[in-house]
């Protein structure tokens, strides 16, 4: 857990001194994953800011729905 925080403290850093917006996106998505082994809550946000990082947003969001969120939802009606 200490390791997880740390990694995210240090994404959210990155992401205060980036200038490019998708890099700034891609340092927060990051430190969301990374913070999500703390707080599952922070899995949405990694999502999002992975959307904003993406060339394709679109794309993105359809690939997580595919890949993560079907899986989830299969898994718990189980």
């Amino acid at each position: 857990m200490n390791d997880a925080r740390k990694f995210a403290f240090a994404a959210h850093a990155a992401a205060r001194d980036a200038i490019n917006p998708k890099a700034i996106a891609a340092a927060r998505a990051a430190g969301h994953a990374a913070a999500t082994a703390h707080v599952a809550g922070h899995s949405q946000y990694a999502a999002r800011y992975a959307q904003k990082a993406s060339e394709n947003p679109e794309a993105e969001k359809d690939w997580q729905e595919h890949f993560l969120l079907t899986p989830i939802i299969n898994g718990l009606n189980k």
